[in-house]
């Protein structure tokens, strides 16, 4: 079983839509998520210190990533009568009776990467399609957005002239 790992953009303009599995969290998730990058690699989480965020939702998703893992966490104490307190505490005597403390997750990934379709399922195509001019009023979009500020601006005047 591999240790836990963000989930990242792939590097070029022709691959960055695709997500894949990069080489560990930075310093910043770790410290959203409240855990110190020394025992994150301790619990199975890979850390990066070389990587940095720049991108807000990929944060926000790999600190949600480490908060399920958290969650999901049975940290087995040294000593059952006495469970220590840290970053992650160890597991009370009730959570480890559980079923889920002798089930745990031998996948190779620990979370898996969601999978996410975007194409749509071809469809007949209908009058009003075919009649629909598509290109000229993308044209007329493109058109629209370039004249805004000219238009907004002579508008403007305008309407100081008349006052």
């Amino acid at each position: 079983m591999q240790r836990l790992r963000p989930l990242v953009h792939a590097q070029t303009r022709k691959y960055a839509s695709k997500i894949r599995y990069g080489r560990g969290f930075t310093l910043l998730e770790l410290q959203t998520a409240k855990m110190s990058p020394k025992f994150a690699q301790t619990v199975g989480i890979s850390v990066d210190i070389r990587r940095k965020d720049s991108n807000q939702e990929t944060l926000q998703n790999n600190v949600a990533r480490l908060e399920n893992y958290k969650s999901k966490l049975i940290l087995f104490p040294r000593r059952a009568d006495k469970p220590k307190k840290g970053d992650i505490n160890d597991s009370t005597a009730d959570a480890l009776k559980s079923a889920d403390a002798g089930n745990q997750n031998k996948d190779k990934h620990i979370f898996e990467k969601s999978v996410s379709t975007r194409r749509q399922k071809p469809r007949a195509i209908s009058a009003d399609m075919k009649k629909a001019k598509v290109y000229l009023k993308l044209r007329q979009a493109r058109i629209n957005k370039y004249y805004k500020g000219a238009r907004e601006k002579r508008a403007k005047e305008e309407a100081e002239k008349k006052v």
